[in-house]
């Protein structure tokens, strides 16, 4: 975002790192922000379940990373 926002002359930007025309917000703008809201919910009612079978917290943890 440094480079985004800060990239020293704007006349010599490559153009990847040009920030895209503001268009409003679109029902697509709201698919990626849902999905990661079902993975975390998902993964509460997964590790719950893990849980109650009696495995470690710790080891649910070192799973994620």
């Amino acid at each position: 975002m440094i480079l985004v926002n800060n990239p020293g002359s704007w006349k010599t930007t490559y153009g990847p790192l040009k920030h895209a025309s503001w268009h409003g917000w679109t029902f697509t703008d709201l698919v990626f922000p849902f999905f990661l809201w079902i993975v975390g919910v998902a993964m509460v009612l997964a590790f719950a379940k893990r849980v109650e079978r009696g495995e470690s917290r710790v080891v649910l943890l070192a799973a994620c990373v």
